[in-house]
């Protein structure tokens, strides 16, 4: 028989698409499916909600050519992707439209409807990685097979799904920003980058090395760092937790001119962040650390349930307790404030004074190691 290839079987579904009418409301629209979309052959699909009136509509790509398009390319390049190895598609494959002609979500109906042409271009391209972009592409998924996927509790964890990986994170139009800041977002596509191995660019390309395993707890050097200043605090606020860890790395930096943790920093209102420290938290809540609120803060504890080995060098382990302890009576203005002194803030301070817009800027630029938070 006759084996068929990818690109003849989604030229096939590309004509079905063409002449499916079955919304209504969406009759006549462009069906966004096309070459545009992406390459048939990416580790990647993305999946938004629906092509936008002033965006894909127009384009005939998706996630371009609106201010959704935008921030998605800004979040792309992030992750050390382009549009030329990825494939994006949506919920639905027409421009939905309220009786005022503004953009209005796919009705569950209209979700249902188009869950097969998404369900064929997943059997087609059959990605390492599938990344849902805001709750009506996690409810696409669960009119394929069924799940328990939040995107509230479980964005940018990676999960399970019907054969695939799925990577639940927010919706990059306007609307989500109310919802999870673009700074968190920019988090997101930080953990994306990671969970595909991080991106060495060279003259040969891009190489990627395999997804990790979701059953085993792989620690980061970076975790471990954090679970020795938790348990030599005994309980710490995750806004002083996130400064300690960075002035670690920055004697480190002096040190070795290398960070230690693995952790991508950015400039923030609050001062320096690592992009990926809520992840790293998630993974080892209920095992290595206990969560709780405190006055509005999040706090946390060593758990009961330590799964694998958390010991670092002896070296290492001396540099983050002579820091806990010279920090440990610090409050968090303090902290902050111990953090804002040191040269790099100060030279991003000097930068944002002059007017230069510095907030997400990287902090130790040019200094962040090629495969971060690898386990040591």
């Amino acid at each position: 028989m006759l084996q068929i290839d990818k690109k003849q079987k989604f030229d096939v579904l590309v004509n079905s698409v063409n002449q499916c009418e079955l919304c209504v409301r969406m009759r006549g629209r462009c069906k966004v499916l096309s070459e545009r979309n992406g390459s048939l052959d990416s580790k990647v699909v993305f999946i938004g909600e629906a092509p936008g009136r002033l965006g894909a509509d127009r384009t005939q790509t998706p996630f371009c050519g609106d201010q959704a398009g935008k921030n998605f390319e800004r979040l792309l390049s992030l992750a050390g992707l382009s549009r030329t190895e990825v494939f994006i598609t949506n919920t639905v494959l027409c421009n939905p439209r309220d009786e005022k002609g503004n953009n209005a979500p796919p009705t569950l109906e209209e979700t249902r409807n188009c869950s097969l042409h998404l369900s064929l271009v997943l059997d087609i391209i059959h990605p390492e990685l599938v990344v849902t972009l805001g709750q009506w592409a996690l409810k696409a998924l669960s009119t394929i097979a069924p799940h328990s996927i939040d995107l509230h509790r479980d964005v940018r964890k990676p999960a399970k799904w019907a054969g695939y990986v799925v990577l639940p994170v927010y919706h990059p139009g306007p609307r989500a920003v109310l919802h999870r800041s673009i700074t968190n977002q920019f988090g997101d596509f930080y953990v994306l980058s990671d969970i595909l191995g991080g991106r060495e660019r060279s003259r040969t390309g891009i190489q990627k090395r395999q997804l990790p395993l979701l059953d085993v707890f792989q620690p980061s050097v970076g975790q471990k760092v954090i679970f020795r200043i938790v348990r030599q605090l005994g309980e710490v606020s995750k806004f002083k937790l996130a400064k300690l860890l960075y002035l670690l790395d920055w004697r480190q930096v002096r040190t070795t001119g290398d960070l230690l943790t693995g952790f991508y920093y950015i400039f923030q209102k609050n001062g320096p962040l690592a992009t990926s420290l809520s992840l790293a938290l998630d993974e080892m809540e209920g095992h290595e650390l206990r969560f709780r609120w405190r006055g509005g803060q999040p706090i946390y504890a060593t758990g009961q349930d330590i799964r694998v080995a958390m010991g670092l060098t002896l070296d290492t382990e001396k540099v983050i307790d002579d820091l806990v302890r010279e920090c440990q009576a610090l409050t968090d203005f303090q902290i902050k404030t111990k953090a804002y002194l040191t040269d790099p803030i100060r030279d991003i301070l000097r930068r944002q004074k002059a007017g230069e817009r510095m907030l997400n800027h990287p902090i130790f630029e040019g200094r962040i190691p090629a495969k971060p938070n690898e386990p040591e």
